[in-house]
């Protein structure tokens, strides 16, 4: 009798003691000191291996350290508590979950995918969730979208709280070029956490892409103006960011917002005055806004960092228009040179083609308008010594006809005729060429 008493005097200690332990394990790892706490978890997990908890916490402890070997040596002995444990059938999916979590965080995707499928049957519905939503972020890394998009919607449709599984089917959705998925997907992890930088990013790429990609133009506006609300919100959480604001300055560019663009991307530009997406989207936002010559030194600087057709469509279409503007033949053949520079790259590209039969054009029209002008001048040279030539034949016969007046006392017929042609020749010499010099 008195070492049965002993006994349950030890075994009462004994549980007070873990419990003890599990509380201030519990308590540093909350507050984030967790090397402290692994070693509470790792005095238990050594002690009472009949308990699967500490070793649980000991290797979420070494996950959170990523030290992903000892985590799953850790779980070995968790696993081997909840198996004999009255309650295996929720201490061992949760051991499995975590074991899942580390094998895909390690980079051993398969296994992981491997495990869940396994537990994925046999498990309760909260703990299902968690493995199809695993196993979907193991699909997407593999790159195995479709596959990824069935098990997170398997995850959500469980679990609808889990932002995180709404991240990723958003994610499924993009690599499966599902853009309209996407933004709902990535819309509910939003709704659900908005403190999520990585949801803001990826939710206000999404709709800028779907702006791009619509050709109605109220579409258009719509998801532009969306991304514009979206980039908004983020920013009220992360301010100053840079990529929300660059998102923000193109959605207000492609909503043709282009004051608003202009002066989000002064803004990044006198931060980051070389980073190619300020640059070429500032340029884009003087583009749009027909100031043509503050547009063009933006994105020359940018052109030999951008391997797209579009950089050299823009230049061009910016010095033919400095050239028509100015009238100006040569600034219009350094356009033609631009687009000739593009083509060389880009050979079939159909933009650029019409904007060199563009170019073509307009040079043609000048070369037309400038062979108009020379002649014209030429005619205009002509019946300007045309008319100072009569003028000096009239002031000759005016003279005459006064010394013919001297020598007979009168004037000859034409005298009054003559004078009144000569004033009214050099009145019109005087409006059309200036006042008539001999």
């Amino acid at each position: 009798m008195k070492r049965v008493l002993i006994f349950f005097l030890v075994l009462v200690f004994s549980v007070n003691f873990v419990n003890a332990n599990y509380k201030l394990g519990y308590k540093l790892y909350k507050q984030g000191k967790i090397r402290q706490a692994l070693k509470e978890f790792q005095v238990d997990a050594e002690k009472y291996s009949y308990w699967y908890f500490p070793s649980y916490m000991a290797a979420m402890c070494y996950y959170r350290l990523k030290d992903y070997k000892s985590a799953l040596e850790m779980l070995r002995m968790a696993e081997n508590a909840a198996m004999k444990s009255d309650k295996k059938v929720v201490e061992l999916p949760k051991v499995k979950v975590l074991e899942a979590q580390v094998l895909a965080s390690s980079g051993k995707c398969k296994d992981a995918i491997r495990l869940c499928s396994k537990y994925i049957p046999q498990s309760p519905a909260e703990f299902q969730a968690m493995f199809y939503y695993i196993r979907g972020k193991c699909e997407n890394k593999l790159k195995n979208s479709s596959k990824a998009v069935v098990d997170l919607k398997n995850a959500t449709g469980i679990n609808p709280k889990n932002p995180s599984a709404w991240f990723e089917l958003g994610l499924a959705y993009i690599h499966n070029n599902n853009l309209d998925g996407a933004i709902k997907a990535l819309t509910k992890a939003m709704q659900i956490y908005p403190r999520s930088k990585a949801t803001y990013y990826l939710l206000t790429d999404a709709l800028l892409n779907k702006g791009r990609k619509v050709r109605d133009e109220k579409s258009k506006k719509r998801y532009y103006l969306k991304a514009v609300d979206v980039a908004n919100k983020g920013l009220k959480y992360f301010p100053g960011d840079k990529k929300l604001l660059l998102n923000l300055a193109n959605a207000s560019l492609g909503a043709k917002q282009y004051a608003t663009a202009i002066n989000l991307f002064s803004s990044l530009y006198k931060k980051y005055p070389n980073d190619g997406q300020v640059l070429f989207g500032l340029g884009s936002a003087y583009m749009g806004n027909k100031e043509y010559k503050k547009a063009l030194p933006y994105l020359l600087k940018v052109k030999n960092r951008m391997n797209n057709t579009l950089i050299y469509n823009f230049i061009a279409t910016a010095q033919l228009a400095i050239g028509k503007k100015e009238n100006n033949l040569s600034k219009c053949k350094v356009a033609l040179k631009t687009i000739r520079e593009g083509l060389r790259k880009f050979p079939h590209d159909r933009a650029l083609k019409k904007k060199l039969k563009e170019a073509n054009d307009i040079i043609a029209k000048f070369e037309e308008n400038i062979k108009i002008e020379q002649k014209n001048k030429q005619i205009e040279q002509e019946n300007k010594r045309k008319l100072a030539n009569r003028i000096m034949t009239l002031k000759g016969r005016i003279r005459k006809a006064e010394e013919i007046k001297r020598k007979t006392g009168r004037y000859p017929a034409s005298y009054e005729s003559d004078k009144a042609e000569l004033e009214k020749a050099l009145k019109t010499y005087e409006k059309l060429y200036g006042k008539f010099r001999q």
